[in-house]
């Protein structure tokens, strides 16, 4: 079991349930949206001298480059010190969750419509470059080469898994939310959104994380 003083690193991929894994560690550690410790929110670190912004959902490599600007020599990131762990989803349908995502981000901060059937967001140009902001768990969960990750919780099994890496970190008392971002989807069953060209598209672009976690299309 690992004690509340000890290291851990929670490694949150956008829509994957993160966050109601983050609410319950809010309250295990009396946490809050604006710790800096434990939840950098888009966290400006130029007052500590270090000159960048670190969002939420971050890559390990750099939480690590984080950790070790800030605490230095002494603090530098050990793996055999830290429990590191994740949320996953199934890349076909994390895509579906996160275009609807988009589309509702997109009103409220341009205040225009979103105007992409799924079908052309994929396909679009500009795709390949909007992935890699959504980030792959590829591009997220290696450091130096190496997978960094301790435990992953499936969005798919997320009670079970959860529960593993709560009691590994003595939280043992908790209500796991579902949380639900605001968003307009209202289908639910996400091979509805894709058609071949779309899913080989994905499939070709998240091949890691699909192989990785053996996920299959339609299950």
């Amino acid at each position: 079991m690992i004690n509340n003083e000890e290291k851990f690193m929670f490694i949150h991929p956008a829509k994957c349930a993160g966050t109601s894994i983050r609410l319950v560690l809010r309250k295990a550690y009396n946490s809050y949206h604006d710790n800096p410790i434990l939840e950098p929110f888009y966290m400006d670190l130029s007052k500590e001298g270090i000159k960048y912004i670190t969002p939420v959902h971050d890559t390990l490599s750099n939480f690590i480059r984080l950790n070790d600007d800030r605490y230095g020599v002494e603090g530098r990131f050990n793996k055999h010190e830290w429990f590191v762990f994740a949320v996953v989803r199934n890349p076909f349908d994390r895509l579906v969750s996160y275009y609807h995502h988009i589309q509702v981000n997109w009103n409220e901060r341009k205040k225009d419509s979103f105007l992409f059937t799924f079908k052309d967001w994929i396909c679009d140009e500009s795709f390949k470059k909007r992935v890699e902001g959504l980030r792959t768990y590829k591009k997220m969960f290696h450091h130096d080469g190496e997978l960094g990750i301790n435990n992953f919780i499936r969005l798919e099994n997320i009670e079970s898994d959860a529960k593993i890496v709560f009691n590994k970190l003595g939280i043992t008392e908790y209500d796991l939310p579902s949380y639900k971002h605001n968003t307009n989807r209202t289908e639910y069953d996400y091979t509805k959104y894709y058609n071949d060209e779309t899913r080989e598209k994905v499939a070709e672009l998240f091949e890691w994380d699909i192989n990785y976690f053996n996920y299959k299309f339609g299950e």
